[in-house]
């Protein structure tokens, strides 16, 4: 009972004094409540941005399918739930299966009745009269029945495409090429003639729809197996009542595809828990304990700014907690005073800062919502459990920058505050010594942490150099002093009143050198990452090195097209000083043992002549090493990459 007498009295004290001090409690209050305020409009328009499972599902599969079957890729393969991520098993029969054996193995492992409708995907050069967007479309071939069922927006105007001349539009694209119902666009695919076809429709705006969807036969015929092709791609969709389980789609996985599933994206309770999501934020446990040690960090800066406001309060209340200790008040009550002083007023400023910003991001998502034909945000999410950290994470940045003042106020002087004569407590003398030996403590830690990848150490190493820093500002000051009657009139008295006033002082000195050190760090850490990824950067190949790639399946050289390798060599001719083409394309190699059927790898070897070799290979010493740094010959080495000399051993070319 008297215990909380005495907090409810210290609580009324704190309470008067922050409602009293107006510029002072509004300083803290900004200064607590606008990070909170930044996190909460931040973390809601963060997760808004992310699409739920029921959008996910609306945007992928529209109304009616329960499922969709990418192109073969790999048989045993693993996927998460919506299949983002993949992994892969082993076993199986290499190689792409035929399209239509394919399909019947598909129906196989879907649901018994359910049917698998097949579409054809790849890009296309749209163009209208003369106005060209510049990029390629992607387009979406579908059985001209299905088309309305397998479309993920509604039709904004028009109709669906009911003819072979026909084509739907998406809004953006349809804007870009300045089109409507009715109006003619040429659509071109690969090495076939373009084709003139009518607008018939033009979707909604929408997340994942197709720039452009056209019947079955307009533009591919079907492939011969089921992978992607250089120029188009299959896919199925599956139609029908029973649902696609995560049973079915290990079955499909097995077989070599991935699976975007209705029932399995709602309710992902059979999906084992390592793979129900996607890739993780924070994908290693060092990328981890960087994120805790910068939050570490920035909320003891932020403890240190604002600790000289609480000590200034402290001192201004030296005669009002003088006279309660002559009251009879305890100890205790005097730091409770100066404690619930921020306490309060940090619990007022971070709830006002929640409130404040989910407003704010409600705004943002409305403002986003005109200016964009679709809103980044497709619906306000709100994070209900990082709310509450963050009112925590204010009241206690408040409490700890409140807390070292309140224990200076309970060792006040009463006789001294209340005859008006200076009070400040006693200082510690060891407190300089034990501060400097924490800093050397903290300095050596950092190092070490940062020259061995330590994340535990390299934290508690910059946690102790900031809290080093913050015992020995006191002595600083006082060793600043001493500079006084050096300097001239202005500057003596201003030493002298800092000196003087050694409390106010202090706390001051200690924000603006954690404030600084976070600064330094930050830059130092930024410099430091550009740097290592400069000295990390390889180049694929020297300065005037061009690389063209063409996508063949594995073992066929690039004259499988006979036309494209030499209009390619052509068109660089014509643009570029070329002075030499280079082919280089895949092999395939075929088993040489029983271990090497179910997959492995081979090694190949090239042999070079001895002024081809890096001298390294022979020769280690120090005088050597230091010589193959600008050695191109030692450059390649150990960088996957492939040289080629010339017989006076210049290099001419590198391919990756």
């Amino acid at each position: 009972r008297t215990w909380w007498g005495g907090l409810r009295v210290a609580a009324r004290v704190a309470r008067r004094d922050a409602t009293g001090a107006k510029g002072r409690t509004l300083l803290v209050a900004l200064m607590v409540g606008l990070p909170v305020l930044a996190g909460t409009a931040g973390s809601t328009l963060l997760l808004s941005a992310v699409p739920t499972a029921q959008q996910q599902v609306q945007d992928q599969l529209g109304d009616v399918a329960q499922a969709r079957i990418d192109a073969y890729e790999l048989p045993g393969l693993e996927q998460n739930a919506d299949g983002s991520s993949l992994g892969f098993q082993g076993g199986g029969e290499q190689g792409a299966p035929p399209l239509e054996d394919y399909e019947a193995q598909l129906v196989a492992a879907l649901p018994a009745g359910t049917r698998l409708v097949r579409s054809l995907s790849g890009a296309a050069h749209v163009v209208s009269g003369d106005r060209d967007p510049g990029r390629n479309a992607g387009v979406l071939q579908l059985p001209t029945a299905d088309i309305e069922a397998l479309i993920p927006a509604p039709i904004a105007a028009g109709s669906l495409p009911s003819q072979t001349d026909e084509v739907l539009l998406s809004d953006a694209w349809a804007r870009a090429l300045g089109v409507g119902v009715g109006d003619d666009i040429t659509v071109g695919v690969g090495e076939g003639t373009p084709v003139d076809l009518a607008v018939s429709g033009v979707l909604a705006p929408a997340r994942s729809v197709p720039d452009v969807i056209v019947a079955e036969g307009v533009l591919w015929d079907a492939p011969e197996t089921a992978s992607p092709g250089v120029e188009v791609s299959p896919r199925w969709w599956v139609l029908g009542e029973d649902a696609v389980t995560w049973s079915h789609v290990q079955a499909v996985n097995a077989l070599g595809s991935v699976v975007f599933s209705r029932a399995v994206v709602l309710d992902p309770s059979e999906v084992p828990g390592a793979l129900v999501g996607g890739a993780s934020i924070v994908g290693t446990a060092g990328t981890a304990a960087l994120v805790g040690a910068v939050a570490v960090v920035a909320l003891l800066e932020a403890v240190l700014l604002i600790g000289p406001a609480f000590a200034v309060g402290a001192r201004r209340q030296h005669r009002q907690l003088a006279m309660l200790a002559a009251s009879g008040a305890e100890a205790r009550t005097l730091r409770h005073v100066v404690l619930l002083s921020g306490v309060l007023t940090a619990l007022a400023a971070s709830t006002a800062a929640v409130l404040t910003g989910l407003g704010l991001a409600v705004v943002v998502r409305a403002v986003a919502g005109l200016v964009n034909d679709l809103n980044p945000f497709p619906a306000l999410r709100v994070p209900l459990w990082v709310l509450p950290l963050l009112v925590a994470m204010g009241v206690l940045v408040a409490a700890g920058a409140a807390w070292l003042p309140a224990r200076r106020a309970a060792r006040v002087d009463v006789v001294a505050a209340l005859a008006g004569r200076r009070a400040d407590p006693r200082r510690r003398r060891g407190l300089p010594v034990l501060g400097s030996v924490v800093v050397a403590a903290g300095a050596v830690a950092s190092v070490l942490g940062a020259m061995h990848s330590w994340p535990p150490v390299l934290v508690v190493g910059v946690l102790a150099l900031e809290v080093g820093m913050v015992a020995v500002s006191g002595s600083l000051v006082t060793l600043v002093g001493r500079f006084a009657p050096r300097l001239g009139v202005a500057g003596r008295f201003a030493l002298r009143d800092a000196v003087r006033q050694r409390a106010r002082t202090a706390p001051a000195v200690a924000a603006i050198l954690a404030a600084m050190a976070g600064a330094t760090a930050g830059i130092v850490y930024m410099a430091s990452e550009q740097q290592h990824a400069l000295a990390q950067y390889v180049p694929f190949g020297q300065r005037g090195t061009v690389a063209v790639a063409f996508h063949t399946q594995v073992g066929d050289r690039p004259e499988a097209e006979p036309n494209v390798l030499a209009e390619a060599a052509e068109v660089l001719r014509n643009e570029l000083p070329v002075g030499e083409v280079a082919e280089v394309w895949s092999v395939e190699l075929a088993a040489t043992g029983g271990e090497s059927e179910g997959g492995g790898s081979v090694t190949l070897g090239v042999e070079r002549s001895d002024q081809n070799l890096c001298p390294l290979v022979e020769d280690g010493s120090a005088e050597i090493q230091r010589a193959a740094r600008l050695d191109p010959r030692c450059n390649a080495e150990g960088a996957n990459r492939i040289v080629w000399f010339e017989p006076s051993g210049a290099i001419s070319t590198i391919v990756d």
